[in-house]
């Protein structure tokens, strides 16, 4: 019996000042288990202040092409709109992936009818695993709880997605004023448009943990920042009691990094100092969103 031939694949690279780790992306896309003739990389340079023109052309089954406007998410739009494939897979200039990323993520969007989106697992790993910082122990354990992220809140981080043509012409491309979040956001369609949405434990990622706080920080507020653009106006202000809840102390936040699987193996100190770095970020996250609210109101948006 005549074998199928496997769908021709799409896969999605943007990239900003980033060649010395876009080099280690596109070595392991090279040597993917997916058919070598049936998938593409397209590396979209957001307006990079370093040519990353002579790491794509070491790579032959992949292209580069050009976005202006610096945002993800007008980078992958860009991608989006010269594809070959009818299948896509996204990721990150700083990713990793498996052997079997391709083939697994594809093998799972295809595994059930309707199925517009698939999340793959993130494995966080640390500059020297010997000696983590304890921001990279923080990542480790927070970052990217991709299962919780498709199954609770319908997206999937673009940093490990794969999905259809046919999902973006049925609710249109990633909104690309959005900084950050568009990911979030387009997820959201994706669920309204009456899509399945899988996550896949066996399409892995690797990611490079953040090594430090201030680039923790730097994170967290654009994330708010990112989900405040999107539902602005959209959600009531949060009740007095409310906010009384969010300035209590979150003990049970230094409790859930204490007894964290993954800090088993890490001295107690070293827990208690991740605990302690945990409810900073959660106070740094629930301060912005409250200062953004009020900003608005005094400039009369809400």
């Amino acid at each position: 019996m005549e074998r199928h031939a496997k769908p021709f694949v799409t896969v999605i690279i943007p990239v900003y000042n980033d060649a010395e780790r876009l080099e280690l992306c596109l070595q392991a896309l090279d040597g993917q288990t997916y058919p070598s003739d049936q998938y593409e990389i397209i590396v979209v340079d957001n307006a990079s202040d370093e040519s990353v023109a002579p790491i794509v052309e070491q790579h032959p089954k992949a292209r580069l092409i050009f976005e202006a406007v610096r945002t993800q998410f007008a980078a992958r739009n860009t991608a989006i709109a010269v594809a070959k494939g009818d299948l896509m897979a996204f990721s990150d200039s700083d990713c990793i992936p498996e052997p079997d990323w391709v083939e697994n993520g594809v093998n799972c969007l295809l595994s059930v009818p309707n199925c517009g989106m698939v999340g793959g697992r993130v494995k966080l790993f640390a500059e020297n695993p010997q000696h983590p910082t304890i921001a990279e122990l923080y990542e480790m354990v927070t970052a990217f709880p991709m299962k919780r992220y498709i199954e609770q809140e319908h997206f999937a981080p673009t940093a490990n997605m794969f999905t259809k043509r046919e999902v973006f012409e049925k609710v249109g491309g990633f909104n690309a004023t959005l900084v950050s979040g568009g990911d979030h956001e387009w997820g959201k369609r994706v669920h309204t448009g009456g899509f399945v949405q899988l996550y896949s434990h066996e399409t892995v990622i690797l990611h490079p943990a953040r090594p430090s706080i201030s680039e923790l920080r730097r994170k967290a507020l654009r994330v708010i920042r990112g989900l405040h653009d999107i539902y602005s106006g959209k959600k009531p202000p949060l009740s007095f009691r409310a906010v009384l809840r969010e300035i209590r102390p979150p003990l049970y936040v230094m409790r859930q990094m204490f007894n964290a699987e993954e800090l088993q193996e890490y001295s107690q100190w070293q827990r208690v100092r991740v605990g302690i770095l945990a409810m900073y970020i959660k106070y740094l996250r629930n301060w912005e969103k409250r200062r953004l609210q009020i900003r608005d109101k005094l400039l009369g948006r809400i």
